[in-house]
């Protein structure tokens, strides 16, 4: 079987947002790596640095290993999270994917992205370019085609309140 199609990238990120806007938050960890990384570069980085720069070396709203996005998961899925409980209702809308091949099993996947929140009597949208480093698994062109090395979202905002949810 060659390479998937687009619409295979497209509708495993289709997959992913859907994961997270259902709360399905444990699935969600199980479709990164082993090693891998979920990053939201701070606001005030430079647009280039932020989609580039190494999460350890550079201001982070959030730099994740997959023991960290676990942990996340944890915390929102307590009931002691008074943040989340109702929880946030979530709708992502993902688009302009643009899948790029860096070898034979890995591509750098770009999006855009629109999330909208709707928490008690607030709601908002933030806008955000996203890169998805994946790891094609292949065989498969269903929701496990691929696994996600590195997921980053940057923000395009000059201020974000407290972010008790998945971006």
């Amino acid at each position: 079987m060659g390479r998937p199609t687009r619409t295979t990238v497209e509708d495993f990120l289709y997959h992913e947002a859907e994961l997270i806007d259902d709360w399905r938050l444990r699935q969600w960890v199980d479709c990164f790596t082993d090693d891998g990384r979920y990053v939201i570069p701070a606001l005030d980085c430079d647009p280039v640095a932020a989609m580039d720069g190494d999460p350890w070396t550079m201001l982070c709203l959030v730099a994740d290993d997959r023991r960290l996005i676990s942990a996340r998961v944890d915390r929102l899925e307590n009931v002691r999270a008074h943040a989340e409980h109702p929880r946030t209702r979530l709708r992502h809308l993902v688009g302009n994917v643009r899948p790029h091949w860096t070898d034979d099993d890995h591509l750098d996947v770009h999006s855009n992205l629109a999330v909208h929140w709707a928490h008690h009597d607030a709601e908002g949208t933030y806008v955000a370019k996203c890169r998805h480093r994946l790891v094609w698994l292949g065989g498969d062109d269903g929701p496990t085609a691929f696994a996600i090395a590195e997921r980053r979202v940057v923000i395009d905002a000059a201020v974000v309140g407290a972010l008790s949810f998945i971006l």
